[in-house]
């Protein structure tokens, strides 16, 4: 697939306009905990019972499948490149619901089918000719997907807990009402493709191939032709719909209808780019090994490999095709910093993000009283001012904690954050953000 670029000049790239998860996840909450919680109310006697019997299990007590090559399927256009060639692919598939179909329709059923969204139902599932036909396929799911779906499902079924740390649900309720059965827990960081490559981790898939992750529209295609099996039809083909460059409401203010392009000029849209953002946090935590089948999309971050040589190596790479940490780490905070989104690193190799905002002067009503003077007298809190207050609050958050610690015990706690250190490294990274973003607006 290939895109034509005549369009960009005209258009908002993606470091343009910022949107922060202060846009996305207060109205993603309002949408979608109440139906977490009623889910995760009415399946927990079934859930239980399900892996007390046997049927269902904790993702990670079983299936254990150390440095064994896997497949994260999207559901991105260039999908299509990928799915004529899923039958001689052996290894393990991860794809999510809407998808499972289609796969089935190209001779390979999914073996992990994703579950994440709440509202995510039994329906899609349904469209298949026949499950007796493939027998490997389990269910990974939670207990805040929809009843239909985790207790409709005839097959086998793996758990794990969503988790979200600044969400009493996910962090306290959840854990009380299925830690005794359910201990695997799966970050939320935004899409399913993040929960996908997190979930395939945690079951020591290595290395990870990715196919149909695009975050934009190449071709100008809205996502990849499916598949559907219809009882009296057979099977249908949904061919997938072009985006209209002239639609007004793309042209809008709305974040998840904004048209957009990519650097390398792959129409995108607001929504799909902070995806792909969620997507290289979860990469950035593991920094395990993962591949793009080639194809032309919004994803460049990644080393790529040919559908063709995929398929002949089966994901078996020497080493040398393996990108160094130092790299993929240079590359993933260097992304990410262009949306002022940072990772804060600690001496245990554990790390916290955090995501600073250029407007912050549209939120002093939400900030500190010091910072609030700053504002009231005509200051301007840059972004390397709240690195560095990030920074030192927690460092100084550590040091209260250590000596505690010490009081308990009568001994030191290990320094884990050299606050000095990280100032420096997260400003220069947002000095080099701020300088490529600055290029590329000038070079248009």
């Amino acid at each position: 697939m290939s895109e034509p670029t005549s369009d960009i000049k005209a258009n908002i790239n993606e470091y343009e306009r910022f949107y922060g998860a202060q846009d996305f996840n207060p109205g993603t909450k309002d949408v979608k905990l109440p139906v977490e919680i009623k889910h995760a109310y009415f399946n927990h006697h079934f859930i239980f019972h399900d892996i007390k019997e046997g049927s269902g299990a904790d993702l990670q007590t079983v299936n254990v499948h150390e440095n064994v090559p896997a497949l994260i399927l999207g559901s991105g256009p260039t999908l299509d490149l990928m799915m004529p060639h899923l039958k001689d692919w052996k290894g393990a598939i991860f794809a999510s619901t809407s998808q499972t179909p289609t796969c089935c329709y190209y001779g390979h059923a999914p073996e992990y089918i994703v579950a994440l969204d709440p509202h995510t139902n039994l329906t899609e599932l349904e469209c298949v000719d026949d499950w007796k036909k493939y027998p490997n396929s389990k269910l990974i799911t939670h207990p805040s997907i929809s009843p239909t779906l985790v207790q409709g499902w005839q097959g086998d079924r793996l758990y794990y807990r969503p988790m979200e740390p600044s969400s009493e649900f996910h962090a306290m309720h959840l854990p009380v009402a299925y830690g005794e059965v359910i201990q695997t827990y799966c970050l939320l960081f935004s899409c399913s493709p993040s929960a996908q490559v997190a979930l395939a981790r945690k079951m020591g898939y290595h290395p990870l191939y990715l196919a149909g992750l695009d975050f934009g529209f190449p071709d100008y295609q809205r996502r990849a032709t499916q598949y559907y099996y219809h009882e009296l039809e057979g099977w249908i083909c949904d061919k997938p719909v072009a985006v209209d460059k002239d639609d007004t409401n793309f042209k809008s203010d709305n974040p998840y209808r904004r048209l957009i392009y990519s650097d390398n000029g792959c129409c995108s849209s607001v929504m799909h780019i902070y995806y792909k953002r969620a997507f290289l946090c979860v990469a950035n935590i593991d920094m395990s090994e993962i591949f793009k089948v080639k194809a032309f999309n919004a994803l460049t971050e990644f080393p790529e490999i040919t559908v063709e040589e995929l398929i002949e190596t089966q994901g078996k790479l020497p080493k040398d095709r393996y990108w160094p940490k130092e790299k993929k780490q240079k590359i993933y905070e260097d992304y990410l910093a262009r949306f002022y989104t940072f990772a804060l690193r600690y001496k245990d190799n554990s790390l916290t993000y955090f995501e600073c905002t250029p407007t912050i002067e549209k939120h002093a009503d939400k900030l500190p009283p010091d910072m609030q003077k700053v504002i009231a007298d005509g200051g301007k809190i840059t972004i390397d001012e709240q690195i560095k207050r990030f920074v030192t609050n927690n460092f100084n958050t550590l040091k209260a904690q250590a000596a505690q610690v010490k009081q308990r015990t009568g001994k030191d706690a290990e320094q884990l954050l050299d606050p000095i250190k990280e100032i420096k490294r997260l400003q220069e990274l947002n000095h080099e953000a701020e300088r490529y973003r600055n290029n590329f607006v000038n070079r248009k």
